[in-house]
């Protein structure tokens, strides 16, 4: 009998990320690793998949020390931020998980981050034409018990995908964690424009 990932105790584990390069080649299925390198809207790529079905669902949102979600920005030992996990999917299925994590000089910076709500962050900072660069994604393959699961609803008892980048707002840095859960494969990739 298989264990729900819920009963495994979630660890920090030596995990491995990828780049875009070593993705290839440790990734043979050509479907998921379009979702996983997508460039534009994440958000508007599962909306235009989801068609009417799509919501976006906030799980949670709350203060947090940056230091214990694994390191996933730089130099944030010791420091405080906002945590904000959504859930993206359809009246079926759940595709994505997303955790974003801003420390609390971004967001003195950017007081619209606390209420986000139900909205896209991708959506706010294109309405708001905020100049944001993005860094290169980096991937890993995360295992049921992984510490970057941690806070998230198990969804899969076999090990998921996920992508880590980093966007560069003036004011500080915001980290987004998307994990990508196998029903994934249902949804059409949308032809890039």
């Amino acid at each position: 009998m298989k264990q729900n990932s819920a009963d495994f105790p979630r660890k920090r584990v030596g995990r491995h990320w990828l780049n875009a390069a070593e993705l290839v080649r440790a990734l043979p299925d050509a479907r998921l690793r379009g979702w996983l390198r997508w460039n534009g809207l994440l958000t508007a790529a599962l909306r235009e998949a989801c068609g009417e079905g799509f919501r976006l669902q906030l799980l949670r949102q709350h203060d947090t020390r940056l230091d214990e979600h694994d390191r996933m920005l730089p130099d944030t030992a010791g420091k405080h931020g906002v945590c904000r996990e959504i859930v993206m999917g359809d009246d079926r299925h759940l595709y994505v998980y997303a955790r974003t994590l801003a420390p609390d000089a971004t967001v003195a910076a950017h007081p619209w981050l606390r209420t986000l709500g139900e909205e896209s962050l991708g959506d706010r900072l294109q309405r708001a034409g905020l100049p944001a660069a993005r860094e290169a994604f980096r991937f890993a393959r995360l295992e049921p018990y992984d510490s970057l699961l941690a806070g998230l609803p198990p969804a899969s008892e076999d090990a998921v995908w996920a992508r880590h980048s980093v966007f560069r707002l003036a004011g500080g840095p915001l980290s987004i964690l998307e994990v990508f859960l196998p029903p994934i494969l249902d949804c059409e990739l949308p032809q890039p424009s």
